[in-house]
């Protein structure tokens, strides 16, 4: 399944791109206002967003899937 992360600052974009590699990742500029958005393939949507918990226990984001 495609999940889709959208988060702000480039720098978290950034490092979750660098972590997710492997997994089909891709990385654009969301609608503007420094929202990042990036799509990786990962089992469910649940599963993508504790991932992403896990290994940014502080970072504001919210988890979709990709359609």
């Amino acid at each position: 399944m495609r999940v889709t992360v959208k988060l702000q600052g480039e720098a978290n974009a950034q490092a979750l791109f660098d972590v997710m590699h492997g997994r089909a990742v891709c990385w654009k500029d969301g609608n503007g206002g420094g929202w990042q958005e990036v799509t990786f393939d990962h089992e469910s949507v649940e599963e993508a967003r504790a991932h992403v918990r896990e290994l940014f226990p502080r970072l504001r984001f919210t988890a979709s899937r990709w359609i």
